[in-house]
């Protein structure tokens, strides 16, 4: 699906941000590059390949930093502000890439298609986690499987608080986090050779298949609007919050305008997260971010609106036709009361019988 926006325009606001927040380091993560036509060299002649010259022209033409993986083990923070530096506008901004032909993220993803979360869990996924999770809310029991009409396959999706939905995504990012580490990437959990994988990414989102996507339309929603709805974002917080998770190199998250902040805030405060924030004023011994859910999606939104208009129109329609019904009544009132006027004046006038006729 073409999108209309440039590369370059996505970069810039990039680079406008961090100018404006000159304290923040950036990382510019590259991953799934592909070609639009199959008879495009993937090569130079150098040897290089071909989109990673062009990003290289385009980082280059704009004064940010394109790094390999393998440059930035070992860095601190420090080193790396140090090394993204933007000479003229300020800000610190690094792009990141294995600099091969499809540009392989610089973290181990932690996307396990067997294991994948949605919005909408079928029976299989159900019985597939549960039998591997001693988590109660992530066991299929009668409660889960019967009776909702709002739900798929009769199991309650994302958008229903009982939803085992958020076990199962608990369950998911325990493991990217907490389970032995493993260069393996069809295995869940951190990454065993840092060199290879510096970062080590966790999927905190609801994620789309064929079946989520068709159960999506199904019920007049969208990734968004699950998002929203869900409120599953007050959840990630919570968790991050209570340190449920040993580690957390990059957080993944799907609308970050959505109570994005609070997210931010428990991730800065984590215990040990920085050496200017003391073990007593941190992690839980905080007080959590306060999150108010937001009742209305944008489809929601859109469906009100237009409920609106129809009732306002038909309400429109109705006292219209009265007002006009009320004024023809009266107007043939009025002609009835004429031509009984009429009537006298003319028997009083010529002392016979006259008949007025009027069409």
């Amino acid at each position: 699906v073409p999108v209309p926006i440039t590369f370059e325009h996505v970069v810039q606001e990039v680079k406008e941000w961090a100018a404006s927040n000159p304290e923040e380091l950036v990382l510019l993560f590259h991953s799934h590059a592909t070609y639009q036509y199959s008879n495009i060299s993937q090569y130079t002649d150098d040897g290089v390949p071909t989109i990673v010259e062009a990003l290289q022209q385009i980082y280059a033409s704009m004064g940010i930093s394109y790094l390999s993986c393998g440059d930035v083990y070992g860095w601190t923070v420090g080193d790396a502000m140090a090394a993204g530096e933007i000479k003229n506008t300020g800000g610190s901004v690094i792009a990141l890439d294995f600099q091969d032909s499809s540009l392989s993220m610089c973290a181990k993803m932690n996307w396990v298609e067997s294991k994948l979360v949605t919005c909408y869990p079928t029976k299989s996924d159900m019985l597939s986690l549960s039998s591997s999770s001693s988590d109660s809310s992530t066991r299929v029991t009668q409660d889960t499987t019967e009776g909702d009409a709002n739900s798929t396959f009769g199991i309650p999706p994302c958008t229903n608080s009982k939803s085992p939905a958020f076990g199962q995504l608990h369950q998911y990012l325990l493991e990217s986090a907490n389970n032995p580490a493993s260069d393996d990437s069809s295995t869940l959990g951190p990454p065993a050779s840092l060199d290879r994988y510096p970062f080590s990414e966790m999927q905190a989102m609801w994620q789309i298949n064929a079946h989520a996507a068709a159960s999506g339309i199904a019920h007049l929603s969208s990734l968004l609007d699950d998002t929203t709805k869900s409120n599953i974002h007050k959840q990630i917080v919570s968790w991050i919050h209570d340190e449920e998770f040993n580690g957390i190199s990059v957080l993944a998250v799907d609308y970050v305008t959505l109570h994005g902040n609070a997210i931010f805030s428990v991730l800065r405060t984590q215990c040990g997260q920085s050496d200017k924030i003391e073990d007593e004023y941190c992690g839980p011994a905080l007080a959590p971010p306060r999150i108010f859910r937001q009742r209305f999606s944008t489809m929601s939104w859109f469906l009100t609106i237009a409920a609106y208009c129809i009732f306002g129109i038909w309400i429109w329609v109705i006292i219209r036709h009265y007002f006009r019904h009320y004024q023809h009544e009266r107007q043939m009132k009025r002609l009835e009361k004429d031509m009984e006027y009429a009537r006298e004046a003319l028997q009083c006038g010529g002392g016979g019988d006259y008949v007025a006729s009027v069409d």
